[in-house]
């Protein structure tokens, strides 16, 4: 009796459901960073808090990326005119 064929069928598809995360991840930075520099346009703070009012009223992964982001900005922000000051 050979064992070996479905060990090796194991091992082939570990390795796809590996190669297949590592590409879903890969996919994901690369979209954040797509919208991290779409949403740079927003340079002050009014306009961030003016994208901040219109993305509260709806919900989803994109809505929740660009609060990610933009709170990000604004504590960063914060943080430098503390250093500054």
């Amino acid at each position: 009796m050979n064992t070996s064929t479905p060990v090796r069928r194991e091992a082939t598809t570990i390795r796809t459901a590996v190669r297949e995360r590592w590409t879903s991840a890969r996919d994901a930075r690369t979209a954040r960073r797509t919208l991290e520099r779409e949403l740079a346009s927003y340079r002050t703070s009014a306009e961030v808090y003016d994208l901040l009012a219109l993305v509260e009223g709806t919900d989803g992964d994109d809505q929740d990326a660009i609060r990610s982001i933009l709170v990000g900005r604004l504590q960063t922000e914060e943080q430098g005119a503390r250093l500054a000051s």
